[in-house]
């Protein structure tokens, strides 16, 4: 009876072994010529490629679905009654990453339902055209969800998509520096609820006839609007989604759209009442920096806005402060992180264009004076460089968070660190005094003087499978972003029962 047991179990692994093995890629029929086709769609930020795509019959062969994970794997879909369905959990090949090798296999989603499904998608045959509701995805089982990638706004087209070009201010455009003062609306960092929040931030604004310019809606990136200002100069209307631009940052590509969006999450053009006489412009809309051309995935969202046109004066800048300081000693690398505030010292806006700021050093000796940036150490640095310009950003340094290169000979003989604002404002120069900050070196990195064993995320927020932003609590996928104090971002999956 064991025996029997025994060789019944040996039986069954091997069905099991041979069940896994006849497990074969799709290949399209060799005597039909491939077409070249457009693939547009939206996974961590907008994509684009080429597909190739074989019809044969009812059978459509697409080959370019399997993304950066497979990109030669061909998958085959069924036409039938003006749809083409790719069958749940089909597979695409042997895939490998940093963890190991793994099978890869495609599915839709239905995020409505929170389940797996079909992918299918409406096929306009006349036009070329594919596209779906449903979200594709890349994953490493075939019936149940343990998902690699997933995408969005699937298109798939014989015509290649037109991409948006973004807007460029003419030559010689004089603009001026506008307040903006809104109610940013951001996520908890404990618990990822919703909060509104009271901000303001600097702008610069530039007329062309009735063409309006506006500059400075992403921070440290340097990309524009374009707004038509009305016959009667009453309002201000920018295009639907109106691309920015785009920048590329560690390892992704982030590109930039502004829009407003109605009750119904549905992108709709800005629209601001222009005052002309006081020069303040106003609107009550939900505006979005947004990250798609797709749908709404947003960097920033602001309820209501307005922006008035400041007035330079003579002023003394409030006292920055360097937020946290971070140094390892066998890396000999650290960090700091910065409050600039665009304010003086009775709380009224300053004109960023006007504002610099220097770091500052105290030795054990008591000496303190600037501490320099050199070319050779800060590659984006066109010379050596003390005093900063508030509204310099690169990739080592900006007004929240420098890279700090200095070795560990010079650095454990600082006592102190700090931060001071300097403005210049009517032919007047004023200095802040200066927000100082214990130096503390360790083994380990250090994060306030504290020493931390193991990176810790500074921020984190949640995304669902479209994209949006959500608290973190709700059922089905979700990707769970934090973002690390180097300005990394690490996603992680997470699927809520």
């Amino acid at each position: 009876m064991l025996m029997k047991k025994i060789t019944l179990m040996f039986l069954m692994a091997l069905m099991t072994i041979m069940t896994y093995a006849a497990e074969t890629v799709v290949t399209p029929p060799t005597s039909i010529e491939a077409e070249t086709w457009y693939l547009s769609c939206f996974g961590e930020y907008d994509y684009d490629a080429e597909v190739k795509v074989v019809i044969d019959g009812s059978d459509m062969y697409v080959q370019g679905l399997g993304f950066e994970i497979l990109p030669d794997a061909w998958v085959k879909g069924t036409i039938a009654n003006g749809k083409v369905t790719f069958a749940k959990g089909q597979y695409m090949g042997e895939a490998s990453d940093y963890y190991g090798d793994y099978d890869l296999y495609l599915t839709g989603y239905d995020y409505k339902a929170g389940s797996m499904c079909d992918l299918v998608f409406d096929y306009d045959q006349a036009n070329g055209l594919l596209t779906t509701s449903l979200l594709l995805v890349l994953n490493a089982s075939p019936d149940e969800l343990d998902y690699m990638e997933y995408y969005s706004d699937l298109q798939i087209s014989k015509t290649a998509p037109e991409l948006p070009t973004a807007i460029e201010a003419p030559a010689g455009l004089v603009t001026e520096e506008y307040l903006v003062t809104t109610t940013a609306i951001e996520e908890d960092d404990e618990t990822g609820e919703e909060v509104k929040k009271a901000t303001s931030f600097n702008v610069l604004v530039g007329f062309d006839g009735n063409d309006v310019y506006v500059n400075g809606l992403v921070n440290g990136f340097d990309g524009w609007a374009k707004g038509t200002l009305s016959a009667d100069g009453k309002t201000i209307t920018f295009p639907v989604n109106q691309y920015l631009g785009s920048e590329e940052y560690l390892y992704s590509t982030y590109d930039y759209f502004f829009t407003a969006a109605n009750e119904k999450d549905e992108m709709v053009g800005v629209v601001l009442n222009y005052d002309a006489t006081n020069k303040i412009m106003t609107t009550n809309q939900t505006i979005y920096v947004n990250g798609s051309r797709h749908d709404l995935y947003y960097y920033y969202i602001y309820e209501g806005m307005t922006m008035t046109r400041m007035v330079e004066k003579a002023a003394t800048p409030a006292t920055p402060a360097i937020t946290k300081f971070a140094y390892q000693s066998t890396l000999q690398y650290g960090y700091i992180t910065l409050n600039i505030p665009l304010t003086d010292v009775e709380g009224n806006p300053l004109l960023s264009s006007k504002l610099y700021y220097q770091i500052m050093v105290e030795d054990k000796e008591g000496k303190v004076a600037p501490l320099t940036f050199s070319k050779d150490l800060y590659e984006d640095l066109e010379g050596d460089m003390t005093t900063i310009p508030y509204n310099h950003y690169d990739y080592d340094i900006s007004n929240t968070f420098i890279y700090l290169c200095s070795t560990l000979d010079e650095v454990s003989n600082w006592k102190q660190i700090g931060v001071k604002s300097i403005y210049t404002g009517n032919g007047e120069t004023h200095e802040s005094e200066i927000g100082w900050c214990t130096v503390v070196i360790s083994d380990d990195m250090v994060y306030d003087g504290i020493a931390a064993t193991k990176a810790q995320p500074v921020s984190v927020s949640y995304v669902d499978m479209a994209g949006r932003r959500v608290s973190g609590t709700q059922k089905g996928l979700l990707i769970r972003q934090e973002r690390m104090a180097d300005g990394s971002v690490k996603n992680v999956k997470v699927v809520r029962k």
